[in-house]
């Protein structure tokens, strides 16, 4: 998988920044190796696909993710989760991402889609 992972336990978030493609497989492993980690339930997540210029995205590997990240979301705890894209078919797909994952009563994280990565901080950063 290409992608670089920081996570700052201060801040109780996890940052992702991929690399140059990004496949069904490589979301659903992804969601699947990272959150089984305990203990980062609760953690805020932003992503940044802006390096991303290979896409093997389906609308069905799309809803599989979502489903799955419901599920694993800590019941009764609120966190946010940014995607940064670079292009407009990735914006689309971040907002079908951000549409599925809002239908899932499971989903307890709310889900936004920026342009640029300092927006997308500073949301991560607002009261609640």
């Amino acid at each position: 998988m290409e992608y670089e992972l920081t996570v700052n336990q201060e801040q109780r978030r996890v940052s992702t920044i991929w690399g140059s493609s990004v496949t069904d497989e490589s979301l659903m492993e992804y969601q699947k190796t990272v959150w089984s980690d305990a203990t980062l339930h609760g953690f805020d997540e932003v992503i940044d696909f802006r390096k991303v210029d290979e896409i093997k995205v389906t609308t069905n590997g799309l809803r599989a993710v979502a489903t799955l990240a419901a599920a694993m979301d800590e019941p009764g705890t609120k966190s946010r989760f940014a995607v940064v894209v670079g292009n407009p078919l990735s914006f689309g797909l971040a907002r079908m991402y951000e549409t599925f994952r809002g239908l899932d009563d499971r989903a307890t994280r709310d889900v936004a889609v920026f342009e640029d990565l300092a927006p997308a901080l500073a949301w991560l950063d607002e009261e609640r």
